[in-house]
């Protein structure tokens, strides 16, 4: 049994079984108002949008099979999908441009009634090893929901690429998946949060992902609803934990007409139902409070920029910043319980480089970092205390290169010319 020829045999016969159920493999292929036969052989005889819809039902795909959309809007079609594939062969649902762009999946909702509307893609409970990727979903309540499990099994190895959103209340919002990964996935102008891990996510990676709430538009800021977040981490009722944010850019979460006298709009959130939280070479740019607001314990980011936010990095327990910028805003750095430590990173053009909460005790610790234009490294009436590393550098012995002055974080202009092994340097194009 267990003899050469035999093992050979073995594995020629497990070979020709996967060939044999990957040629069973379907497309199907959907266009809005379907064409020719409609039996879905190819996009000349496509389904219509309901066949589509009813392929998604348990029992519709196999895995390894594909459903195929066609360029065109998708006026009111609601997806539901209740389909799983396997590790090897997942079921994929693609969007593909076949003469008038990616499709689209339009709702009916509005701004002026946030909460009142459909969901573009639900996702059921327990479903496994599905892609979706290429659609744009507009007008929506939320664009892509897997709403809490109860029961039901937790989703594992969901697949979301290149999807964008426009004019949604919640872009993303997410409990209960896990081995989860969204990657090139675009949302802008949403009215609440973009990017929402609710409970029980478990090893996360959210890649090239961006949430711009406004695009700068003042205009649409007064339409915003209080608290609007980028990418948000809850895990009140299950924990999340291991999420890795890389690559994520959260700007213009701005909300100038809440009622109460603080007025909150983040760029990512991190509450403390969620653990084990990394960021790389993340971006945090013109939020109207935090630009990373992170209350998970341990949390750590390499390599990350933080612009133009009331105040750049909020750390409230403990947590490392290693080759991080921070710059343009009333404060760098605040921390409520520490310890924080910061290594070979850039403080610039700052009111404070560091600050904590005034009932805390937090320690800072700069190591190699350079400050820039700050006009006081921490203030004498705060809280806790910094401890500024007798190798950081402070003051006009600082230069940076400083070539483009509207720098975004994507450039190496804020490198130090005069202390070279010190503080931020850029670490190139993103993968």
């Amino acid at each position: 049994m267990n003899s050469p020829a035999t093992r050979h045999a073995f594995a020629a016969m497990i070979v020709s079984l996967a060939a044999s159920s990957a040629c069973s493999a379907r497309d199907a292929h959907a266009l809005p108002d379907g064409a020719g036969m409609r039996d879905g052989t190819s996009f000349a005889n496509a389904l219509d949008a309901r066949a589509a819809r009813a392929l998604l039902r348990a029992g519709g795909l196999k895995p390894g099979d594909r459903l195929l959309l066609g360029s065109g809007e998708y006026r009111g079609l609601e997806l539901e999908i209740a389909v799983s594939g396997t590790e090897p062969q997942p079921v994929v649902i693609e969007g593909r441009d076949t003469g008038g762009g990616l499709p689209q999946l339009t709702g009916a909702w509005s701004e002026k009634n946030p909460d009142q509307g459909g969901t573009a893609i639900e996702i059921a409970p327990g479903v496994r090893d599905v892609t979706v990727r290429g659609l744009r979903v507009s007008d929506c309540v939320t664009g892509m929901l897997a709403p809490p499990a109860r029961g039901g099994g937790a989703r594992q190895r969901l697949v979301f690429e290149g999807i964008t959103m426009r004019r949604v209340r919640h872009g993303f919002y997410l409990s209960d998946c896990h081995a989860l990964r969204v990657e090139d996935c675009h949302l802008a102008r949403f009215t609440k949060h973009g990017f929402r891990l609710e409970d029980g996510c478990e090893d996360v990676t959210l890649r090239r992902c961006t949430a711009d709430c406004s695009e700068g538009d003042s205009g649409w800021e007064k339409l915003t609803e209080s608290l609007p977040f980028g990418f948000f981490a809850n895990g009140s009722r299950a924990r999340n934990t291991r999420l890795l944010f890389q690559d994520c850019v959260a700007r213009n979460h701005m909300m100038p007409l809440q009622k109460s006298s603080y007025k909150n709009g983040d760029g990512f959130v991190i509450e403390e139902g969620s653990t084990q939280v990394r960021f790389l070479r993340c971006r945090a740019i013109r939020n109207q409070d935090g630009g990373f607001d992170l209350k998970s314990p341990g949390v750590r980011l390499e390599s990350c920029v933080a612009l133009e936010n009331s105040r750049n990095f909020r750390i409230w327990n403990a947590g490392t910043l290693e080759n991080c910028f921070t710059g343009m805003a009333p404060a760098g750095l605040w921390s409520h319980a520490g310890p924080v430590t910061v290594t070979r990173s850039t403080f610039h053009t700052l009111e404070n480089a560091a600050s904590v909460d005034d009932d805390a005790n937090a320690v800072i610790t700069f190591k190699d970092c350079l400050l820039s234009q700050v006009r006081r490294a921490f203030p004498n009436n705060a809280g806790g205390r910094l401890i500024l590393d007798e190798s950081s550098i402070t003051g006009g012995a600082v230069r940076l290169k400083q070539t483009a002055p509207a720098w975004q974080g994507d450039s190496d202009a804020m490198d130090s010319t005069s202390h070279p092994g010190k503080g931020w340097r850029w670490p190139g194009p993103r993968d």
